[in-house]
């Protein structure tokens, strides 16, 4: 919701005369309720001292009240035992007749000289009390003997009045000390809290007959501050009506002066501006766009801002204007480079190139609409495949036409079938002519005999291949020759390979290596080699590492192109037919096994030999000989050994067994029974299939167990 600057002005007002209001009210209250409580404990103080001197300048007094402490003390130590009281008036009961001489219960009458004059001094000092109870304005004003050794307040005479509870204060009756109750000084005056409650106090002495001072007892003032909050709540009742008058009086003020000197202007500038952005925003206004001034003419800060604004507008209209042909622009160039990313990547070979030797996966990604790397793949005869990454230095349109110059330069030279020495020498060479801004490339090429599987690799500055065999993964020693294009005539050396049936090959330019995350670390060599550690297939390298690399770098910006060629070089299977099947089959068939799997361990090799014998076994006992024909199929992938069994003989399954334990078999077990139970065991995966007129029984064995 929009508030409006008048009311925000207001309610600025509102809130600061408010504030000083609430501000003084509490100051005023503050001091009010202090100086009556000093006010206060003043004249209780002044009770005090003239209470004080009555009683031990009056040796009448001061003698009462020492034969009347003895007098209690005597019949508490007669009877030192308390009962429990339920009642006030059970307690009442008790001490009036425990001290009976002192209370009018009994009359006047019948009671001895000494008991008549205590008494009377007790009616003469409780009188006395009454006065200065009253007189102070207290809740009650009483004399009490502090008995320390029995860690006890012995009251003697209280005022009887008012609000004091007189249910401590009854003559003869005492309160036991706590370790909550306190005695401190409270400026001039004395405070002793007792159970909880604030007592001002003064102790009695007298001189005795060796002219020292003796503790007689103590006069206790119990105060009463709530008349000063009654009288200091009238007073802040008075103070907040004045206070809140003058404040809205001052709001009302405030406001009207401040609509003509800030908010009248404000407004102005507001209505201008919001004119101004609605139609920037507004596309069906866009022609309508022009200066609008709001026509403040104050010479304060406000009409800066309004002459401020009318020149940003003006430099706004003229920046729109440079903004619509900077646009137009820059769509006709987006529009160019989305033909020239289109025209590269038609120009580099599809994704995948596959057959029975070799299967090629590639990824490219540009940091541009265009970019500098490229791949590329062909053959160049029916047995010789080439296969080709480069990086050409720099980015963008520049590095893109380079890039295309230097692929089909590359291309041309490999179908020459010049050697790689000869050939690169003449590229390095024709891409030096007429390059003035001193472009080159880092390119490797590697032309693979598909037969022998003989690998001839040139690197010109290249980042270094990465092989993978038998599941390992290691960076390739090789050879690393300058740049194309960098030295005129540099003699380039190639080196030879050999590769083996299942080696995974990977090649990438540096932007997989120099990725960078947030901590503006690299992705480095070490990575890439624990991705293709931990990848399944070769198939899988470029996406697991695209994955990897996505992860590390967590979204930060591409600075470089990303290109990743993975290269699988297939095992051929090993097949045995036999045409005339018979038992003497399964003695050929493991013998030309083992032959050719050398390298697999004697557990494996056992495990094989009986797959063998039960299955061909099956074979020639159940199918009609003259026309059988058998071809087993041998595979090495994978860390697997694949064995697939293939014959023209009647559709049948044999793993259509229900058992699957050997103890499990009767005699009525069903065609293949036992055996293939056998062979269950010892697989770790099989399926049967009927593909046309012949039947397929495939199985493979974990060679890692």
């Amino acid at each position: 919701m929009k508030i409006k600057i008048r009311l925000k002005i207001v309610f600025l007002g509102a809130l600061l005369s408010l504030l000083v209001a609430v501000i003084a009210t509490f100051a005023s209250y503050y001091i009010y309720i202090e100086r009556s409580k000093d006010d206060l404990k003043n004249s209780i103080a002044n009770v005090l001292d003239n209470l004080n001197y009555d009683i031990t300048t009056e040796e009448d007094v001061s003698e009462f009240l020492v034969k009347f402490k003895t007098r209690i003390n005597n019949i508490y130590e007669a009877d030192p035992d308390e009962p429990d009281f339920d009642t006030y008036d059970e307690k009442k009961d008790y001490y009036e007749n425990k001290y009976s001489f002192m209370y009018r219960k009994q009359g006047m009458f019948g009671l001895s000289l000494d008991d008549l004059n205590l008494r009377n001094g007790f009616l003469s000092l409780q009188n006395e009390l009454l006065d200065a109870n009253v007189f102070a304005r207290v809740k009650s004003v009483y004399i009490a003997y502090n008995d320390l050794a029995r860690g006890r307040i012995v009251y003697l005479v209280d005022s009887r009045h008012g609000e004091s509870n007189i249910e401590y204060y009854l003559p003869g009756s005492f309160y036991e000390l706590s370790e909550n109750d306190n005695k401190y000084d409270y400026g001039d005056v004395k405070v002793h809290t007792i159970n909880g409650i604030d007592n001002l106090y003064k102790e009695l002495y007298f001189k005795n007959e060796d002219n020292e001072l003796e503790y007689i007892a103590t006069i206790y003032v119990e105060y009463n501050e709530e008349s000063i909050l009654k009288n200091a709540n009238s007073f802040l009742v008075y103070i907040l009506i004045i206070l809140a008058s003058t404040a809205l009086v001052t709001t009302i003020l405030y406001s009207v002066i401040s609509h003509f000197l800030i908010s009248k202007n404000i407004s102005k500038l507001n209505d201008s501006t919001e004119l101004f952005t609605n139609n920037l925003i507004n596309s069906n206004r866009r022609n309508e766009l022009q200066l609008i001034d709001a026509g403040v003419k104050s010479k304060d800060e406000i009409g800066e801002l309004s002459n401020n604004i009318n020149s940003m507008e003006t430099e706004i209209l003229a920046y729109i204007k440079r903004i619509e042909e900077a646009n137009r622009t820059e769509e006709r160039i987006n529009a160019e480079l989305q033909v020239a990313s289109k025209i590269q990547i038609e120009s580099l070979p599809e994704s995948v190139l596959e057959n029975d030797r070799i299967r090629i996966d590639s990824f490219i990604r540009s940091a541009k609409e265009v970019g500098g790397d490229f791949y590329d793949y062909y053959y160049l005869d029916n047995d010789h495949i080439a296969i080709i990454i480069s990086d050409v230095s720099g980015k963008g349109v520049p590095a893109a036409l380079f890039m295309m110059k230097s692929k089909e330069l590359i291309k041309s030279k490999l179908l020459s079938r010049v050697k790689l020495e000869k050939a690169f020498y003449d590229i390095n060479n024709e891409l030096l002519l007429n390059n003035d801004e001193g472009l080159f490339i880092t390119s490797l090429v590697m032309v693979i005999d598909l037969n022998t599987l003989e690998c001839n690799i040139i690197n010109a500055g290249h980042e270094k291949p990465y092989l993978v065999r038998n599941g390992s993964a290691t960076r390739m020693n090789i050879e690393s020759n300058f740049i194309l294009g960098g030295e005129e005539n540099f003699e380039y050396i190639s080196e030879v390979f050999k590769l083996e049936e299942g080696d995974n090959i990977l090649l990438h330019t540096d932007g997989l290596n120099e990725s960078i995350n947030n901590e503006r670390e690299e992705f480095g060599y070490q990575r890439i080699i624990d991705v293709l550690n931990n990848s399944k297939q070769s198939k899988d390298y470029i996406d697991d590492l695209n994955n990897a690399l996505k992860e590390f770098t967590e979204g930060n910006e591409q600075f470089d192109d990303v290109t990743l060629l993975s290269i699988n070089i297939k095992e051929k299977e090993f097949v045995i037919r036999c045409d005339a099947p018979s038992i003497d089959s399964i003695e050929e068939v493991t013998t030309k096994f083992a032959s050719h799997f050398k390298e697999l361990d004697s557990e494996i090799k056992g495990k094989v030999s009986i797959i063998i014998d039960d299955i061909i076994n099956n074979y020639v006992t159940y199918e009609d000989l003259s026309t059988l024909k058998i071809e087993v199929h041998f595979k090495v992938s994978d860390n697997k050994l694949f064995i697939t069994f293939i014959n023209n003989g009647v559709e049948f399954n044999p793993l259509t067994v229900n058992s699957e334990k050997y103890e499990e078999y009767s005699d009525d077990l069903t065609p293949g029974g036992l055996g293939i139970l056998i062979v269950k065991e010892m697989t770790d995966d099989i399926s049967y299939e009927r593909c046309g007129k012949l039947n397929k029984l495939s199985m493979s064995i974990n060679l890692d167990k």
